[in-house]
């Protein structure tokens, strides 16, 4: 994956932001230490994590009061998103993304990155129990259909010759 998928807001006060998900992840709440802010009485300090894993983006409730909401439905465990899953958090309604998946205003706002040196790495907590693997995707399948066949080539010339 070249470019980490992104999560935009479409809903609350900071519709139209963006936020780059990477391994580290980022914590969604109202404490100071979250990467993304919601000063909404109803979300916690520490609200909802996102993070990568497996190639996949996960979502995870940190045991908030009011919960985190996938498609509409309270989650109760981490939750694997694909690109175009909606989540909410509060006030504040969340889509995955994947860069390049739609044509980028010139307006539009910066995608924030998380800097490797965050005190959030390590402060963060983590998945509780092992998530599934996430299926291959599209593009690693054709590289792989494409590396057998050139192998195949090889292993036939090598043999014929």
């Amino acid at each position: 994956m070249d470019q980490n998928p992104q999560l935009k807001v479409l809903e609350g006060e900071l519709e139209g932001a963006r936020f780059e998900v990477t391994e580290a992840g980022m914590v969604i709440g109202r404490g100071e230490d979250c990467l993304i802010r919601l000063s909404e009485p109803g979300v916690s300090r520490e609200h909802a994590r996102v993070f990568l894993h497996n190639a996949g983006v996960w979502v995870q409730d940190l045991g908030s009061r009011n919960g985190v909401f996938v498609k509409s439905t309270r989650i109760s465990r981490a939750k694997q998103l694909s690109p175009g899953t909606t989540f909410k958090v509060g006030d504040h309604l969340f889509v995955v993304e994947l860069p390049g998946e739609e044509e980028h205003e010139r307006s539009a706002p910066p995608v924030v990155r998380i800097p490797e040196s965050s005190p959030m790495v390590a402060n963060e907590p983590t998945v509780s129990e092992p998530a599934p693997r996430a299926p291959a995707s599209k593009v690693g399948l054709w590289s792989l259909v494409v590396v057998g066949l050139v192998l195949a080539a090889i292993a036939a010339s090598l043999l014929s010759g």
